[in-house]
């Protein structure tokens, strides 16, 4: 394995782990948005 290729590998690595960072936020911006939801249906369903 050349120099090149390792430095390339790196670069990707790099890449995915950015790309994982931000599904991960995303994700967990989708479940806080889910929970606020529920909490607001449950807070108004109980005050009915």
């Amino acid at each position: 394995m050349s120099e090149e290729d390792s430095e390339n590998l790196k670069e990707d690595v790099r890449a995915l782990k950015q790309i994982g960072w931000e599904l991960i936020s995303s994700v967990r911006a989708v479940l806080l948005l889910l929970v606020i939801i529920g909490l607001g249906l449950i807070y108004i369903a109980f005050n009915i």
